[in-house]
């Protein structure tokens, strides 16, 4: 059976096929001969019947003396010799018994198809996969309605919850009230009868200190001194106009090691911590000094937690304070004034 323009017979050959065929001659298509078939559709070239005679790679009639094929998804007909297809293939698509067996497509559409059937692949992989995650969540989920319909909400627990949220509500808001603030120790106190005129020294022996620890433009909303007045001066909590300025005091306190006066040196300043906080840093602090006393090292107390430094950060850690005072206790007698 011939497979020839003048036949209308479809030729068709399984894809399964295609390796016997040597397949390979046809995936060095370059773009410009997609394109230009691709061009041609689009212009309406093969709209009809008879176009479909035409072959595409070509541009010429694909008569009766040519061999060609016809492609089964485009219906067009092509030689055999633009489309690089082997004598042992047309033979083979010739027989009679292989016409009704067999498929037949053209390069182009043979790789829009691999790349069409490993888009399939691809979106078939991830259905299975998303399809399992939900089987799973569908579990969890099955679970804690089971385990929430067999809880039993006491009064004692909504009680403990209710009571928890309040502390939470209550260590936010001290947080926020006390975020600008700085505690500084040792700031001299000057034997002055009037009250106005001890502020306004203090004001003045803040704003030596910023200036002596570079922060000359720190902007003082309120000051107060805390606890009964005693021969040591009382601590200083400074109400300060921006975190950011409260940062820099408190980085930048180390630098009173270095000053000339010694009533400087003595001072140094820390955060205005809540109630909570200084439990917490108590705690920590106790559990600090042990876990030194039983021989660790380069360990630091950040954000709530110990942690134990590397041997290069310890190094950095250990020069940046190799010439600031610590006073570890002297925080705790500012937790009972306040």
């Amino acid at each position: 059976m011939g497979h020839t323009p003048a036949s209308r017979q479809k030729n068709s050959i399984q894809s399964q096929s295609d390796d016997v065929w040597e397949e390979e001659k046809y995936d060095n298509v370059s773009n410009s001969e997609q394109g230009e078939l691709v061009a041609g559709i689009d212009d309406g070239l093969y709209d009809n019947e008879n176009k479909n005679d035409t072959c595409p790679d070509c541009k010429e009639v694909a008569d009766h003396q040519d061999r060609s094929l016809q492609c089964e998804i485009y219906t067009y007909w092509f030689h055999i010799k633009c489309q690089k297809v082997s004598e042992k293939m047309y033979e083979a698509l010739n027989e009679e018994d292989g016409s009704d067996q067999f498929s037949w497509n053209c390069k182009y559409c043979k790789r829009g198809a691999k790349a069409l059937m490993g888009h399939i692949t691809t979106i078939d992989a991830k259905q299975i996969k998303t399809e399992k995650r939900l089987t799973m969540v569908e579990r969890k989920v099955k679970c804690l309605e089971d385990s929430i319909g067999e809880m039993k909400i006491t009064d004692e627990l909504k009680d403990f919850i209710d009571s928890k949220i309040e502390e939470g509500i209550s260590a936010y808001r001290e947080r926020e009230l006390r975020k600008t603030n700085i505690i500084i120790h040792n700031l001299p106190e000057a034997d002055i009868a009037s009250p106005e005129d001890r502020k306004q020294e203090d004001e003045q022996n803040i704003m030596i200190m910023a200036r002596k620890i570079k922060v000359p433009d720190v902007d003082i909303k309120s000051i107060i001194r805390l606890g009964e007045k005693k021969q040591k001066p009382r601590l200083m909590k400074v109400e300060l106009s921006t975190v950011s300025q409260k940062r820099a005091m408190l980085q930048n306190a180390k630098l009173l090691t270095e000053c000339e006066e010694d009533s400087m040196k003595k001072m140094y300043t820390n955060a205005d911590l809540s109630m909570i906080s200084r439990q917490q840093n108590k705690v920590l602090g106790q559990r600090l000094t042990d876990r030194v006393a039983r021989g660790e090292k380069d360990l630091v107390i950040r954000r709530c937690k110990i942690i134990q430094l590397s041997s290069r950060t310890a190094e950095d850690h250990e020069e940046k304070t190799a010439n600031k005072m610590v006073q570890p206790f002297q925080e705790n007698k500012h937790n009972e004034q306040v």
